[in-house]
């Protein structure tokens, strides 16, 4: 969760989406950003938690507040679904 861009750091990056915050916590010197990509409130699989280095003067996004997240092609990894 930590190799996640937000906002305008994740434009240019090769995987990027369009996601709606579900949570936000402020951890000190992080925050933990619960998002869905589907726009769904649900539990399901298209939730991620993201991790982003808490930045004087970067605002703590709102629940139901639409954000863009990123990461490089080389920063992700793909697992096989267990049957």
């Amino acid at each position: 969760p930590e190799r996640i861009a937000v906002g305008g750091d994740a434009q240019g990056l090769h995987n990027h989406f369009q996601a709606r915050v579900e949570h936000a916590s402020y951890l000190g010197a992080i925050l933990d950003i619960d998002v869905s990509l589907s726009g769904q409130d649900s539990a399901g699989s298209d939730r991620m938690l993201l991790q982003i280095p808490n930045k004087a003067g970067v605002a703590e996004p709102k629940p139901g507040e639409t954000i863009t997240i990123g990461w490089a092609e080389d920063a992700g990894l793909v697992y096989p679904r267990e049957a």
